[in-house]
């Protein structure tokens, strides 16, 4: 529950407005889990397993917050959870070059897309490798996701009734 928290702390962060003004406050932002990411994946390059990784022996559960404009580029990254900084740089580099479908919400605004990636580093025999966790874990995870979302939304609401 920790690494979601973060995970939402993350995602906060990335929608601050940027110094040129790109990211505008009155366009929606979507949050996605990541089975409903890769789903609208258009271009979705996986991260390699960096040879520094491998001579280190690094292996484990990456956790990446990601940010897509409303043209579905991705324009924020943030790894939440690494074995190795040669493993977060992979991840990272391979994020930045994904593509989604453009989302509209259901009045027909254009959304930004927020929401968490994961991969898994495998060492077997000797073999390394890069593994999806499997879809039943994504949805699992995608369940505790869409219960904080919720509950976010359920916060946010009361404070602009405040305003």
């Amino acid at each position: 529950m920790r690494k979601l928290a973060l995970t939402f702390l993350a995602g906060f962060l990335l929608l601050l407005p940027t110094s040129s003004g790109a990211q505008s406050p009155e366009i929606p932002v979507a949050l996605r889990d990541e089975y409903g990411i890769r789903l609208n994946a258009i271009d979705a390059p996986q991260p390699a397993y960096p040879e520094e990784a491998k001579k280190a022996g690094a292996h484990g559960l990456v956790i990446a917050a990601v940010h897509f404009d409303v043209r579905g580029d991705c324009v924020g990254v943030e790894v939440l959870a690494s074995p190795h900084p040669a493993i977060t740089e992979s991840v990272t580099s391979a994020i930045r070059r994904w593509r989604l479908k453009p989302l509209v919400m259901n009045w027909g605004a254009p959304a930004r897309v927020q929401g968490e990636l994961r991969w898994r580093y495998v060492i077997d025999d000797g073999v390394y490798r890069v593994e999806l966790l499997p879809k039943a874990e994504q949805k699992r995870h995608s369940q505790q996701y869409k219960r904080m979302e919720k509950s976010f939304r359920r916060s946010w609401e009361s404070q602009e009734i405040k305003n």
